[in-house]
C-alpha cells in the first residue's frame, strides 16, 4: 500500500469517535452549532472526530478531519449513524 493510504488508515483509527459517544462532554460543545439549519448527523459525527483527534493530541486541519470523517461515516453502521442523527436533533 502507498504511504498516503496508510497514513489515512492510521489517522482514521485514531480519530474514529468512540461508541457510544459520551454525551455529557459532547453535547456541551454542540449548542452553538445546532442553531444552524445545516446541522446534521454527519456534522455531529465530524465534530466527534475533531474532539477525538484533539483528545489524541493530533493537531490536524479541519479539511483533513472532514475528509477522514466522510470516509468513516460512509462505512459506519446504521445504528451508529442513527445515534448521531439523534444527537443532531436534540435541543
Amino acid at each position: 500500500m502507498s504511504g498516503p493510504t496508510n497514513q489515512i488508515r492510521s489517522l482514521s483509527l485514531q480519530i474514529r469517535p468512540l461508541f457510544p459517544p459520551d454525551l455529557t462532554d459532547f453535547l456541551r460543545v454542540l449548542p452553538k452549532h445546532r442553531k444552524f439549519r445545516g446541522f446534521s448527523g454527519f456534522v455531529a459525527y465530524r465534530k466527534a472526530c475533531l474532539l477525538r483527534a484533539k483528545n489524541q493530541g493530533l493537531n490536524l486541519p479541519l479539511s483533513t478531519i472532514s475528509s477522514i470523517a466522510s470516509i468513516l461515516w460512509r462505512n459506519e453502521s446504521v445504528d451508529i449513524k442513527n445515534t448521531f442523527l439523534d444527537i443532531a436533533k436534540q435541543k
